[in-house]
């Protein structure tokens, strides 16, 4: 690349070890056109060294809280867009041409569709649905109502603008995409841009990671609530498996039918969604936990250990 000439997008990747990253960046540089991409690795001081010299490296004190690290690597990217990646999720080839052109015909923010990286248990099959369900594989491309939080490129320059909040708008719970409305932002769904995630496959730790999830997500969006809303919430914790069920009823049908996965799927799906009720109300209830919140954070960088 031309000096002074900035990067179409940078990929910000936070890590606790180089080795945690690796096989994600050999798979972001045959994902992206020669030279057109720019790869941030945020990490503690004593892994910087380890990278190799064509990785942008931002060093930090610690990668939790995990939002913060982010932050940081967005701060410090090069790029006119910035997609936000994760150490179990691996690009296709072509993903980061397809979602540039999201962006040129007005995306604030690029989805990819997603696909399963480790489909041989039904557990990973309930993880991936719960999470990534209304962007898989298989819907049409267009705009949309909202879209994940990570794993989808964004326009640096409405995250920096963001200041100060930055690190606060990038943990779950958080509604940024009531923000990127609020500037009349548009979320474009971009079905030629396949990204493959790798889901927890262990049940036990998928039932555990529910209960941390649902307990982060639940504190962080009632943050600002009065306490008799909350006890509400927290009380009614048992219709949250039925809603969820029914609000994402379409998407998780279509999942299942275009990859042909068992029916025995949907009580395993139902489980972890009670399991994360039981976490939503405990979070309603007692409000951010920094303990369940590093949790959460650990989940997300050590996934593939639990793959």
């Amino acid at each position: 690349m031309i000096r002074g000439e900035r990067y179409g997008m940078s990929i910000v990747l936070v890590t606790d070890s180089a080795s945690r990253v690796a096989a994600v960046i050999d798979t972001i540089r045959r994902a992206a056109s020669k030279g057109a991409v720019e790869i941030v690795v945020v990490c503690p001081h004593d892994v910087s060294g380890s990278l190799d010299s064509d990785v942008k490296v931002v060093a930090v004190s610690s990668v939790y809280p995990l939002a913060s690290a982010r932050a940081a690597g967005i701060i410090g990217a090069s790029g006119r867009y910035v997609f936000i990646g994760e150490t179990h999720s691996f690009p296709r080839p072509g993903m980061f041409d397809a979602l540039l052109t999201a962006h040129n015909v007005g995306g604030t923010v690029a989805v990819p569709a997603f696909e399963n990286e480790n489909p041989a248990t039904l557990v990973s099959w309930a993880g991936f649905i719960n999470g990534y369900a209304p962007w898989s594989v298989g819907r049409s491309g267009g705009m949309l109502s909202y879209g994940p939080l990570f794993n989808v490129s964004y326009d640096r320059d409405f995250l920096v603008g963001l200041g100060d909040i930055l690190g606060n708008v990038l943990t779950s719970g958080e509604d940024l995409m009531s923000r990127i409305k609020s500037v009349k932002g548009r979320v474009m769904f971009e079905p030629d841009a396949v990204i493959g995630h790798v889901n927890i496959a262990r049940l036990d730790s998928w039932l555990a990671q529910r209960i941390v999830a649902g307990r982060v997500i639940a504190s962080v969006r009632s943050a600002s609530w009065t306490i008799p809303r909350r006890l509400m919430y927290a009380i009614a914790f048992p219709l949250i498996p039925f809603v969820l069920m029914y609000r994402h009823r379409s998407s998780i049908a279509r999942t299942v039918r275009t990859n042909g996965v068992s029916s025995a799927l949907w009580p395993l799906l139902f489980l972890g969604m009670i399991f994360q009720a039981y976490g939503e109300a405990i979070g309603y209830a007692l409000g951010r936990d920094e303990k369940s919140e590093r949790r959460y954070d650990e989940y997300e960088i050590e996934q593939m250990n639990y793959a």
